[in-house]
């Protein structure tokens, strides 16, 4: 009667082991989703900040272009000074989707252009006229909101001959153009988000 009743007990635990997952189990199937999880953020994250790193450059080279062919007839860049990112967004060289506000009417028949000018990573673009050789001999493109993962790359970039400086916070370029690897470095990891200003004529 005991064996019997003991073999019984055995089987019923058997059956019960067999039916489902143990807790131990399903803990070990979470953790490794989550860390398969982890490691697919992580590189979709790198991809993505990669592909708007591509994408600030051939901004910054379309910005270049405008200001060069609007200005081609001004004998400095004072015409930037107040307005120049309004300017450039409605001056139609840009693509839309770069630009804030909108190009269209309001309810009172006023039109509304486009305000402003955006970077990939989601920061104003702001555009002046610069002092360095000169009061408005030169102008500057400023990108904010870049992150640290971007901002080395973009602020070792070479540009073109026509870059005077390159700035991140109290650290500029010596001799014009990009900053050095070390001094990017440096700038760049000292917030997570910071502000790229290129001065070019």
């Amino acid at each position: 009667m005991i064996k019997k009743y003991t073999t019984a007990r055995h089987m019923k635990v058997r059956e019960m082991r067999n039916a489902g997952f143990s807790l131990l189990e399903i803990a070990m199937v979470l953790a490794i989703g989550a860390i398969i999880m982890a490691g697919v953020m992580m590189y979709y994250n790198t991809a993505s900040v990669s592909q708007k790193t591509e994408d600030a450059m051939g901004e910054i080279a379309s910005i270049q272009q405008a200001i060069h062919s609007l200005g081609a007839g001004q004998s400095d860049y004072q015409w930037l000074s107040t307005t120049g990112a309004q300017v450039l967004a409605q001056s139609g060289m840009l693509p839309a989707k770069w630009l804030s506000g909108s190009a269209s009417t309001n309810s009172t028949g006023s039109f509304t252009g486009y305000t402003g000018i955006n970077n990939p990573f989601g920061g104003a673009v702001t555009i002046g006229a610069g002092t360095t050789i000169g009061t408005n001999m030169t102008y500057t493109i400023q990108y904010a909101n870049v992150p640290t993962q971007a901002c080395t790359k973009l602020a070792t970039t070479d540009l073109g001959s026509g870059v005077v400086k390159t700035t991140i916070g109290s650290t500029s370029s010596q001799g014009g153009g990009a900053l050095s690897p070390t001094d990017a470095n440096t700038a760049c990891s000292a917030t997570q988000k910071t502000t790229i200003i290129w001065e070019m004529y």
